[in-house]
């Protein structure tokens, strides 16, 4: 985890976050792909703090390519929201203004290719 900011990111490690060294991996593994007219949604387990729920990731997939050592290559985005706090994901301050310094709504951007195997 890289913010840029040291402080940050040493307390994003902490429990009051990802807990890091407990909980180091952060996972999605799919289960099915559904197709909903010109959409393409997986839907998998997401893990995160040790917590596991299901999540549909509405795709957009670009490819298949071959790339220069012949492989054939596809290239995948998503987004999904997802409750913080559904991961234990707890913490939060009152700022000055009265306002909570933290939203319970994240927003997951993932960037992946894939490689079809021999």
């Amino acid at each position: 985890m890289n913010t840029g900011i040291e402080r940050r990111d040493n307390h994003l490690r902490t429990a009051d976050f990802f807990e890091a060294a407990k909980y180091p991996e952060i996972t999605f593994k799919t289960k099915r792909v559904e197709k909903s007219g010109d959409e393409t949604i997986l839907i998998g387990d997401f893990t995160m703090r040790g917590v596991t729920k299901e999540l549909r990731l509405p795709v957009t997939l670009s490819g298949p390519v071959k790339d220069p050592q012949g492989n054939r290559r596809i290239g995948l985005e998503a987004k999904a929201k997802v409750n913080r706090q559904d991961y234990g994901m707890k913490f939060s301050a009152v700022m000055e203004t009265g306002g909570l310094m933290l939203g319970d709504e994240v927003t997951l951007e993932i960037n992946a290719e894939a490689v079809k195997g021999s």
